[in-house]
């Protein structure tokens, strides 16, 4: 050694030990993290599964009339960074006419608290809403079959969404 000074010697298990205590703090910490952050990124994904399990719910949705004739049943899914608004779609065939029809569901809806859309006329599609929980669900009768495009034989759609 020269000029008095006196070097360190630092023995390389140390070292080694050293790298080892950091790299698990670091994974604890990375873990923490992920543990924190998860609800908050699944939050939208929460919301979407608490208001698709809203309109299962739905009596309106589990009810079956006479001449009515489920075919399919049609949800939204829970796909994707931001997923398309829960919806949830039956397809019927009738065996009735489509007025009768119309009144049986509608008659249906209004004992189940829904109320008729003031702005829709007698004509198709017709439209009601119900307060659920601070937040308004939809429904919708329609002829239209927009949402039972893959069942030509469905001629009649009940769509509940938010």
């Amino acid at each position: 050694m020269s000029h008095g000074k006196k070097q360190i010697v630092i023995e390389t298990k140390y070292v080694k030990y050293g790298c080892i205590t950091m790299a698990i703090i670091l994974l604890v910490a990375a873990i923490g993290t992920g543990v924190w952050l998860y609800p908050q990124l699944d939050a939208s994904h929460k919301f979407w599964r608490e208001t698709m399990n809203d309109l299962r719910e739905q009596n309106i949705m589990k009810i079956s009339w006479p001449g009515l004739e489920l075919v399919a049943t049609e949800e939204t899914k829970d796909e994707g960074f931001e997923p398309e608004l829960p919806r949830i779609t039956k397809c019927y065939r009738l065996t009735i006419s489509g007025e009768e029809a119309r009144q049986l569901v509608l008659k249906s809806a209004a004992e189940e608290g829904w109320v008729e859309n003031p702005a829709t006329d007698s004509s198709y599609p017709r439209s009601g809403f119900k307060r659920v929980n601070s937040r308004l669900i939809n429904l919708t009768i329609s002829e239209k079959r927009s949402d039972c495009k893959r069942y030509p034989e469905a001629s009649f759609q009940v769509t509940v969404y938010y």
